[in-house]
């Protein structure tokens, strides 16, 4: 967050869009069903800002806690921000594995995504059902825009 969205008015929905499109990963805690917590940081591309993908692998402790239980908690940030002025975006959703058609439009969302970042380009082959990697995606059911004095305002965007 630069001195100038700090003296302007605060529109914390645009706050959080801009969090979101300047920064490539974000941290995802899960449960397994035991509820033993476990955060992962995912590289990730969001549909609108309604939901947000990334890749990972089906073994993976994040991705079998999925399995047990689909509630995860998300938070979005640059962490070079200074102590005390910290913006982020954080969030509750409901997350799954995607097939089908959810897989063939988040796959092109996730592709592009990657290619501007650097990243190459995904396939709905290389994400299917016994692929190495797969494509999940989170939809926020409450989303906050924490602003620099640790302040968490509901949003929707």
């Amino acid at each position: 967050m630069t001195e100038h969205d700090r003296d302007q008015d605060l529109d914390p929905a645009a706050i959080a869009r801009r969090i979101i499109d300047t920064n490539q990963y974000m941290v995802i805690a899960t449960a397994n069903a035991d509820g033993t917590p476990w955060i992962s940081p995912v590289w990730f591309a969001h549909d609108g800002y309604r939901a947000f993908m990334w890749l990972s692998r089906p073994g993976r402790r994040h991705s079998r806690n999925l399995e047990a239980q689909a509630k995860v908690a998300i938070t979005i940030f640059d962490s070079t921000q200074a102590l005390g002025t910290g913006f982020g975006v954080t969030m509750e959703a409901d997350a799954a594995v995607l097939d089908g058609d959810d897989l063939v439009r988040a796959t092109e969302i996730a592709s592009r995504r990657s290619a501007s970042n650097g990243g190459g380009m995904l396939t709905v082959e290389m994400l299917r059902a016994g692929a190495a990697l797969r494509l999940y995606r989170a939809v926020p059911t409450r989303l906050f825009v924490i602003l620099g004095d640790d302040e968490r305002v509901p949003i929707e965007l």
